[in-house]
């Protein structure tokens, strides 16, 4: 971003608090018609939505207009509820998620090997470089996925096929508030997150390719509307990767961005269940989870889908 361009507010409903939004802008209850399509209807993992899927889905198409309106026009996310999973095997649950998020965009790799549909779950692994925390039953401060890339997804997935037993708890805020507070307050330290920091790559490429990219937190897209990125955690490794020493002031603007993320009266939370599905704005909100409690040998953990979409670009990691 060049330095003569200050960042402007953002009038938009993403720009919310908690106090400002009710369960009934953001909980969407899939009915009793589409579902019935779904189990029908929904097509296999991987496979490209065709007109004559959708003709076969028109109860669905129309449900998920209505979440493409709050994403869009409203709070920037959703919580579907009434996935028809119980007694229906993984495979299938899988096709069902599948179906309905193609419906919301085109499905991109999450992995420079092309995984689509991401296991978040606990694997019993300490996180560190190359193993992210989706992985581990480690907290995860506010964030928003993909964010070394240049083309980040426009807007994430995550289906709850299995709760954690204790912990685990969802939280969503606006990053967009987060701007237009800092706008008000700190401008000077606003106008240094549009230019660029280095980030983790989080080993999600060629082996001969640097580990870190050259990203900005806040930055204007095509239409000139204002997009998000933020992973702190990820910006302080990237600066250690690339041997580069994060500027003071580059320090103070992420530090000052953390502190609105953190306040809790911004965030709304609740616990994803079995068969719910939360799908968000990427680029204009942040989300995190608290930690969780390790599985009692022998039961099911904690097990959640991940997918991403975005219809620029090229479908691969990179776009």
């Amino acid at each position: 971003m060049s330095d003569q361009v200050m960042p402007r507010g953002i009038e938009h409903a993403h720009a919310w608090r908690a106090a400002d939004i009710t369960t009934s802008d953001w909980l969407r209850e899939l009915p009793l018609d589409a579902a019935r399509e779904l189990t029908q209807f929904a097509v296999a993992e991987g496979t490209a939505l065709t007109a004559e899927h959708r003709a076969a889905l028109p109860r669905t198409c129309e449900y998920i207009a209505s979440v493409q309106h709050t994403l869009n026009e409203g709070v920037g996310f959703a919580v579907l509820d009434g996935v028809p999973v119980e007694s229906v095997e993984e495979p299938r649950v899988r096709d069902y998620v599948w179906t309905l998020f193609s419906l919301i965009g085109r499905i991109v790799d999450q992995k420079h090997t092309g995984t689509r549909i991401y296991d978040v779950r606990d694997t019993g692994k300490k996180a560190g470089y190359g193993v992210r925390r989706s992985i581990t039953n480690d907290a995860q401060e506010f964030h928003t996925d993909g964010g070394w890339l240049a083309r980040p997804p426009e807007c994430i997935g995550l289906f709850c096929v299995h709760p954690a037993w204790s912990g685990g708890v969802n939280r969503v805020r606006s990053l967009v508030q987060a701007h237009n507070d800092m706008l008000e307050q700190t401008p000077e330290l606003l106008h240094r997150l549009y230019r660029d920091f280095y980030w983790d790559r989080q080993a999600e490429h060629a082996p001969d390719e640097p580990k870190a990219s050259s990203q900005p937190v806040f930055y204007i897209d095509g239409s000139g509307g204002v997009q998000a990125r933020h992973y702190s955690d990820y910006v302080s490794k990237g600066h250690a990767l690339a041997n580069a020493t994060l500027d003071r002031e580059g320090e103070e603007a992420l530090a000052a961005l953390v502190a609105h993320m953190e306040r809790d009266e911004e965030w709304i939370e609740f616990t994803l269940k079995s068969g719910q599905f939360l799908v968000m704005k990427n680029r204009r909100l942040a989300h995190a989870r608290t930690a969780f409690e390790p599985t009692p040998a022998g039961e099911q953990g904690r097990h959640l889908y991940r997918l991403w979409c975005r219809d620029e670009g090229a479908p691969h990691l990179e776009g």
